[in-house]
């Protein structure tokens, strides 16, 4: 059972441990060490390492949108705020193509491995939470990815503010009054969002875990037939 996207990352952890401890001791003593199984391992590691990159960019992005532009002439408060937002609608477009793409792999790699797995219900059912929790923020996003980055109404009045506020000093207060606005209410919807995403994560994760887990460590899908499954040290250890 994965608590939440932490839990997951620590049973990620441990197990990327038992290739590259070994790699890296490899290293150390000066040669190149490549264990059975690594290419498995890179496809399961590599997928689940994009994801929290998106992750950690989404909230990073949190943190920006409720911070002011940096004190500069050379930096427009529209633009700074629109590229925020824009960011944010483009990464939660790529979370949304990784997890689709990474619940894919990993269900046919251990499919593959044992034909016996009946997994086509859990993942129909990923997929559908993955659209319902996303699906909102992508179409804003598919409405535009093609041919402009991300604006709305408000935004583009931000924009028309700030133009004319340079040639009349008496449009200042309201351009500062709409950007104060519209952070406000795009860190509220950021937060929101953040928080159905994390608990989309927790739902995601557990499934992803259940398949390929063993006595609740991650193995490699060709330990999942084995018959001492209970021995969960890596392909790469148990070859040297």
């Amino acid at each position: 059972m994965i608590d939440d996207l932490e839990s997951y990352q620590g049973e990620m952890a441990e197990f990327a441990k038992t290739f590259i401890v070994p790699m890296k001791e490899a290293s150390d003593r000066g040669e190149e060490f490549e264990p059975d199984g690594y290419d498995d391992f890179y496809k399961i590691f590599k997928g689940f390492t994009d994801i929290c990159e998106t992750i950690e960019t989404i909230e990073l992005l949190l943190v920006l949108v409720g911070l002011n532009p940096p004190r500069s002439k050379r930096i427009s408060i529209d633009l700074y705020f629109k590229h925020i937002i824009a960011s944010y609608i483009s990464e939660i477009y790529i979370l949304k193509e990784r997890l689709n793409s990474y619940a894919t792999k990993i269900s046919r790699m251990y499919s593959k491995a044992d034909p016996s797995l009946d997994i086509k219900a859990d993942f129909d059912d990923l997929y559908s939470r993955i659209k319902d929790s996303l699906e909102g923020i992508n179409n804003t996003r598919n409405l535009h990815v093609h041919s402009e980055r991300y604006s709305d109404f408000d935004l583009n009045w931000l924009s028309s503010l700030r133009l004319v506020s340079e040639v009349d000093d008496s449009f200042e207060l309201a351009l500062n009054c709409k950007y104060k606005e519209l952070k406000a209410k795009w860190k509220k919807q950021v937060f929101d969002n953040n928080k159905a995403i994390a608990k989309l994560l927790t739902s995601y994760f557990d499934t992803i875990f259940r398949l390929i887990s063993v006595d609740g460590k991650i193995v490699l899908p060709k330990r999942k037939d084995r018959s001492n499954e209970g021995e969960l040290v890596s392909e790469g250890l148990a070859a040297q």
